[in-house]
């Protein structure tokens, strides 16, 4: 029950929220398979959905995927409209916020256009497999990272040392370069076995 003396204070707001649902068939597997790749790597993209009801664009062609490199997954039928997506993508990414706009299609209809950042969990690598990095894989398990942890000695680098990591990796400090793509949302430390290592690994990752 509301309370008038609220109302009529101006306390109390009234909220209205709109849905969107839809069939995950007609987002097309080529952009649900794009999206789950995006959150595997470490990417980022602006998912763009039609929200009008329109015959020019139908369930097939509603949607557009712009990734953080540029490339763009799926179609919207119209390219002046997909050329302005992909510069606006890029402005939501930066803005890290979901967005509705209006556009003028060329039939001089009026679209309206659900604009979403594809923001992935942070994921945090850890190089090195010492007892010091017990306590920080589990503190940033806790505060919502994907962890791995990376050693160049299976004895110190295994899912029983670290229950908490997403995933213990073993390889050769060399080779970081060419088996890793860091991202946006990607956090590193070096805490090696010495600084040697550590300088091997930061000549790799520093760009």
């Amino acid at each position: 029950m509301l309370d008038k003396e609220a109302v009529a204070s101006g306390w109390y707001r009234a909220w209205t929220v709109e849905l969107l649902i839809e069939p995950l068939q007609e987002q097309g597997p080529e952009i649900l398979r794009a999206l789950v790749a995006l959150e595997d790597t470490g990417h980022r993209g602006t998912l763009v959905t039609i929200l009008t009801e329109h015959p020019q664009y139908p369930a097939g062609q509603r949607k557009l995927l712009v990734c953080d490199d540029g490339t763009m997954v799926g179609g919207l039928s119209e390219r002046r409209l997909e050329a302005l997506v992909k510069h606006r993508g890029q402005e939501v990414l930066l803005g890290e916020q979901s967005i509705v706009e209006d556009y003028r299609a060329e039939d001089g209809s009026t679209l309206r256009l659900l604009l979403e950042p594809i923001l992935p969990t942070p994921r945090l690598s850890v190089f090195g497999g010492g007892h010091i990095v017990s306590p920080l894989v589990r503190a940033a398990a806790l505060a919502g990272f994907r962890v791995r942890v990376i050693d160049d000695d299976p004895a110190f680098v295994n899912q029983e040392r670290f229950p908490d990591a997403d995933a213990t990796i073993v390889m050769a400090f060399q080779y970081v370069g060419e088996v890793f793509d860091f991202g946006q949302d990607d956090y590193v430390v070096l805490m090696t076995r010495g600084h040697a290592h550590d300088h091997t690994i930061l000549e790799q990752i520093y760009d």
